[in-house]
């Protein structure tokens, strides 16, 4: 195709409407990218239907996003710290669970704590945690059990009668 008319030395009608349109194309792709639609709550239902068809990296992405939108939302905070010690990054998965703790404590959230502290060889730390969260595990019971007298005379945390197994 001949860029230029070589009759009038301007370039061609259809060569300027091609680069205006991949322009204006390009432009807008652009703003799309950057300007977000979906909430903090639509951002954790999406990483939920990830997480369910097992697509971790699309769930983690999606449980970031929606923390990046509210950081107060726990349940994203919750299942991305899930996610991380299914993968086995304890370490990530602590960190995003002590966070969930400030915002709400239970169960499940002490389990997941107790767990990952238990798989970086922290038993005290694990213990604490299914102790105060009164975690009825029976699994991770007879795995940390035998930490039990070391962890009782440990000053790192204060005990507390709980009503736990141990």
């Amino acid at each position: 195709m001949d860029l230029w008319n070589q009759d009038k030395q301007t370039p061609d009608k259809t060569f300027v409407i091609l680069v205006l349109l991949a322009f204006f194309i390009s432009s807008c792709a652009h703003v799309l990218i950057v300007k977000d639609p979906l909430s903090a709550e639509e951002s954790f239902q999406l990483g939920y239907i990830y997480h369910t068809n097992s697509d971790y990296r699309s769930a983690s992405y999606h449980y970031q996003r929606a923390i990046k939108k509210d950081p107060k939302n726990w349940k994203a905070l919750y299942n991305l710290g899930t996610l991380y010690a299914s993968a086995g990054r304890f370490e990530d998965a602590i960190k995003t669970l002590e966070r969930v703790l400030e915002l709400k404590d239970n169960q499940d959230i002490r389990n997941n704590l107790s767990y990952s502290y238990y798989m970086l060889q922290k038993p005290c730390d694990a213990l604490w945690h299914f102790q105060m969260g009164k975690v009825k595990n029976h699994e991770l019971f007879e795995l940390l059990k035998p930490h039990k007298e070391f962890c009782l005379h440990w000053e790192f945390r204060e005990w507390t009668d709980t009503g736990s197994a141990f």
